[in-house]
């Protein structure tokens, strides 16, 4: 039987990681809130992986404090940057989160580059976090939404494969 980060790892039926269709899953959901017209421009984009990164950083932060979000992000950045180089300009050394002038320099430069990096750094960070507490644990912590509640849509995909998609 495989285990929380095994399955998390573990492609799909459309063969791509629970953890990153979760993560792509965020990006949509913020997307979505900017509305088609804001989402189609750089800095539509822009604003909705910024807001879509510091949700789940606050959540991760109220959960586990700064120093456990600094960690796990810290973490979440070098596993992810060796795919996506972008992952590295996004953070001020020394600063907490993702800056969001580097991110807007990184959309400017190859949207579909920073977009990519998020959600990897995203699924990073759902990856690491079920690891360490449990995935029911960190679908919670990471797919709250802004009010506080648990955004089903968001944590569907990351589901083991052999749960049906349910979450409790």
């Amino acid at each position: 039987m495989a285990s929380v980060g095994e399955a998390l790892d573990q492609p799909g039926p459309n063969g791509t990681p629970a953890s990153l269709q979760a993560a792509r899953r965020l990006v949509a959901r913020a997307l979505a809130e900017s509305g088609p017209a804001s989402a189609q421009t750089d800095h539509g984009l822009a604003d909705a992986l910024q807001r879509a990164c510091a949700l789940v950083l606050r959540n991760i932060q109220e959960a586990m404090g700064d120093d456990g979000r600094d960690a796990l992000l810290d973490r979440a950045a070098f596993k992810s940057e060796t795919l996506h180089p972008v992952v590295r300009q996004l953070r001020d050394p020394g600063t907490p989160g993702i800056s969001r002038e580097q991110l807007s320099a990184a959309v400017a430069a190859d949207s579909m580059a920073a977009r990519a990096g998020i959600e990897a750094l995203l699924a990073s960070l759902i990856e690491t976090l079920a690891r360490l507490i449990g995935e029911d644990m960190a679908l919670h912590i990471i797919a709250r939404d802004a009010d506080g509640n648990l955004d089903r849509e968001a944590s569907r995909g990351a589901q083991p494969p052999d749960s049906g998609g349910a979450v409790s």
